[in-house]
């Protein structure tokens, strides 16, 4: 008996340490892969002639009223290799007391949207209300040192009162003089902005579209058969050193993978082994219970006569 209680002891620590051993890995993947995310988009597809060039974290859009056509966000996901297709819109720029820069406003979809999702630092992206915010790194530090005090805050800009839901960690990019609120809003506003202006801009029409490739595909295939779907579709491809650090931190991310696995299998036969010496005390004690029975009962009888 005691030796069974020294073996389920010991089963049962090891199970512990196996369990927490796969919180620990399950963390660092989650992080691995907010890593990748911070780096950015492996594509991003503009209209044809608005490329932007030597943007190395491929977040941000530069000042362009030029627009994909309604369609190209469902061809882009069609094609094979890309994980996910991620709309954003440029709606306009405005002066803010925090950057020497104007502060851009961009539209995007918190549903799909992978890089400024990863990099939040404060405060939730989804679900955005009406004139809520999600800010950039400098629009986010301006007047505070901590983020904390900055989601809440009140912005008044466009002839709108804004509401800070959450601040972007830094990003040494675009994105850091950046203002992002949803995409149906931005869609409103670049309708207005569209009747006003007088642009050739049809409903649902973004201004790019961010893409991130599946693990083990080439992004430079799939940025080749996007330009092939589909006329006005320009796909710029992250710089090498970006798709290389990513691919770096997807390796990572593969060791971690068989690790979890390595960790779970073990986890799964201690379980196992401690399952099965429960069962087998059990049918020991029912079998002692039998012999006992079976012994007692002759000598019951023999009392009796």
């Amino acid at each position: 008996m005691k030796r069974n209680l020294g073996v389920i002891f010991l089963f049962g620590v090891m199970f512990l340490f196996l369990a927490v051993g796969h919180l620990a890995m399950s963390k660092a993947q989650r992080e691995v892969t907010r890593s990748i995310d911070r780096l950015g988009a492996d594509i991003i597809v503009y209209p044809a002639g608005a490329e932007e060039r030597d943007q190395p974290l491929l977040l941000s859009l530069f000042p362009t009223f030029m627009f994909l056509s309604p369609s190209a966000l469902e061809a882009v996901r069609s094609i094979p290799g890309v994980e996910v297709a991620t709309p954003v819109s440029y709606v306009q720029s405005f002066d803010a007391v925090c950057c020497q820069t104007e502060v851009r406003l961009i539209g995007y979809d918190p549903s799909t949207n992978f890089v400024v999702t990863a990099l939040m630092v404060e405060g939730n992206s989804a679900p955005l209300k009406e004139n809520d915010l999600i800010v950039g790194f400098l629009v986010g530090r301006a007047g505070s040192d901590e983020p904390q005090g900055v989601v809440g805050a009140k912005i008044i800009s466009l002839g709108k009162i804004f509401t800070v839901k959450g601040v972007m960690g830094q990003s040494r990019s675009n994105a850091d003089v950046s203002a992002f609120i949803s995409m149906d809003q931005a869609e409103r506003m670049l309708q207005a902005l569209s009747q006003r202006y007088g642009w050739d801009r049809k409903p649902s029409s973004p201004s790019a579209i961010l893409i991130r490739v599946q693990d083990g595909r080439s992004v430079n295939e799939v940025a080749a058969k996007i330009s092939k779907r589909q006329a006005g579709l320009s796909p710029v491809v992250a710089p090498a050193s970006v798709l290389n650090s990513k691919e770096t931190l997807r390796e990572i991310n593969t060791l971690l993978r068989m690790i979890g696995i390595l960790i779970r299998s073990f986890a799964g036969l201690c379980l196992l082994g401690l399952l099965f010496i429960a069962w087998k005390g059990r049918r020991n004690r029912k079998g002692k219970e039998r012999v006992g029975k079976d012994n007692a009962g002759p000598l019951r009888n023999g009392e009796g006569r």
